[in-house]
């Protein structure tokens, strides 16, 4: 009895195979993950396989939002903080080393707190007050576009269009009498 050799569950695929479609079709761009998420959520409620689509945040922002400003005082509070929370991991990995010595707490969370408030204060004199304020970065995408497999496209469609999530395609529009004014401009005869 052969045995396949390759698995097909998530954790036997490739970061490739798992974020990518074979051929993509967009059924729709969505300006919140809350709405593109309804739409992938109703499919699967309507038994749509959910596996052959993939949400893709497009339009990416960088926002770096200010939390305050940057003093001495922070300076070296911080790099007090950042080495005594060094010196305390370096204290439990030597009493593992040597359990019956309790006594490196203390010794390793001060040279982690020295060090820490050296490196941080060598770090803001080096810039020169060239950046005075504490921050936050983020990147985030302002729109979502709905990828599902060409071959499921059409399914997918129907079932977003029903619930109106998606708008229906426009028809193939009827020829264009060319008695009927142009463009909203009256025809030569009403002048």
């Amino acid at each position: 009895m052969a045995t396949n050799s390759k698995s097909s569950t998530p954790s036997a695929l490739s970061a490739a195979q798992v974020l990518s479609l074979r051929q993509p079709h967009s059924l729709g761009v969505f300006d919140s993950y809350a709405k593109v998420q309804k739409a992938v959520d109703h499919l699967a409620d309507n038994s749509f396989p959910v596996e052959n689509t993939m949400i893709v945040g497009t339009d990416l922002k960088l926002i770096e939002r200010v939390t305050g400003r940057l003093t001495w005082s922070r300076v070296l509070l911080s790099g007090a903080l950042s080495g005594a929370w060094i010196g305390l991991f370096i204290s439990f990995l030597m009493v593992i080393v040597y359990p019956a010595d309790w006594s490196v707490f203390p010794v390793a969370i001060s040279v982690g707190v020295v060090t820490g408030i050296i490196w941080s204060a060598f770090g803001y004199w080096m810039s020169g007050g060239q950046r005075d304020f504490t921050s936050f970065t983020t990147t985030v995408p302002m729109s979502f576009e709905l990828m599902v497999e060409n071959e499921n496209a059409q399914q997918a469609k129907q079932i977003l269009t029903a619930a109106g999530i998606l708008r229906p395609e426009p028809t193939q529009a009827t020829p264009r009498d060319p008695r009927l004014p142009q463009y909203g401009l009256p025809a030569e005869s009403e002048k």
